[in-house]
């Protein structure tokens, strides 16, 4: 076998975080209304936000069931804003996501991406 064929067979595509469950013990699920679904850290949603503190550290039910339905929200819009937060992630606000991520940032009150995002949306006024 070549070299090159070896690279590219060990090139095994791993999934997008928050897709795949079983890998933190604080998993909370997030599902949609069309029945897909993420899976994040407890603890990082904690630290990114504190809407979602407060959701975790008070008596609201989504801390009994580690489940949050958000009705309404789109998948992909949500997942693209977790990978802006995501420490490890590439993903940042541009132009291209800015009008769907800037919501979602102010509704969690995530202070570092509505920053980026009002930043991106003041490139559009000069």
């Amino acid at each position: 076998m070549s070299s090159e064929k070896a690279r590219a067979n060990s090139k095994v595509e791993s999934p997008s975080p928050f897709t795949e469950g079983g890998k933190c013990f604080d998993e909370v699920q997030f599902i949609f209304d069309d029945q897909q679904n993420l899976v994040v850290s407890q603890n990082f949603l904690i630290l990114a936000s504190p809407v979602f503190e407060a959701m975790f550290k008070s008596d609201f039910k989504e801390k009994q069931t580690m489940t949050v339905h958000l009705k309404g929200k789109i998948y992909e819009d949500f997942l693209e804003f977790l990978m802006c937060i995501h420490p490890g992630g590439k993903t940042t606000v541009t132009t291209s996501n800015v009008l769907r991520i800037s919501p979602i940032a102010e509704e969690y009150q995530v202070a570092r991406v509505i920053h980026k995002c009002t930043k991106c949306m003041k490139t559009w006024l000069i």
